[in-house]
């Protein structure tokens, strides 16, 4: 193969392979993997696919990474060297192809990424402390009682007084909050309070 094609073939696979990359700095960076333990657990996880390789004319596997995890330029040029010249319908195909790997593998991942279970124990809490919630959830029922409003009114007050704070809670996810109150003092089987 000509220098210059190969040239071209590394170009494009380097932008792709530094798209990977990419990728795996910001999957390490939102796992919060920071400690030397948590950074090589999750390289050895990723290392349980096998190392991508690219055969040469001969048969000869030439390997995408050499062992310090650094993409061998060198060696895949020699390799993409040796290969014969590709026709200019070929070489056009071929760099359409490599072109279009990160659209395919964000595609992949995306597909992945779906079919992977969600975290266990449900949708977190929009506020953490229990204690808050249950400080809450006493608020409503005081407006309840003191003011003579109906739930959904003591709901709604409360969420626009905790708006002027500084928690922003949705009025349905306080009604999750007050319903579980309720359950939770032992509140009569169908004495839901409107």
């Amino acid at each position: 193969m000509k220098e210059e094609t190969a040239d071209q073939y590394l170009g494009v696979i380097k932008r792709a392979l530094d798209i990977v990359d990419g990728a795996i700095a910001q999957i390490t960076e939102d796992t919060g993997a920071k400690t030397p333990e948590e950074l090589e657990a999750l390289h050895r996880g990723m290392q349980l696919a096998p190392a991508m390789k690219i055969f040469d004319v001969n048969g000869k596997a030439v390997p995408l990474r050499k062992s310090s995890g650094e993409v061998d330029y060198k060696a895949f040029k020699e390799a993409l060297l040796r290969a014969r010249q590709p026709s200019r319908v070929q070489q056009a195909a071929t760099l359409e192809m490599l072109d279009s790997l990160p659209g395919v593998m964000r595609r992949a991942l995306a597909k992945t990424i779906k079919k992977l279970p969600h975290a266990p124990g449900g949708h977190p809490f929009a506020l953490k402390d229990p204690e808050l919630r249950l400080a809450i959830c006493k608020r409503i029922e005081t407006y309840r009682i003191n003011n003579h409003m109906d739930t959904a009114q003591a709901i709604r007050r409360v969420a626009s007084d905790l708006k002027s704070g500084q928690h922003s809670v949705s009025t349905k996810t306080l009604r999750r909050y007050y319903e579980r109150f309720l359950r939770e003092q032992g509140a009569p089987a169908g004495s839901k309070r409107k």
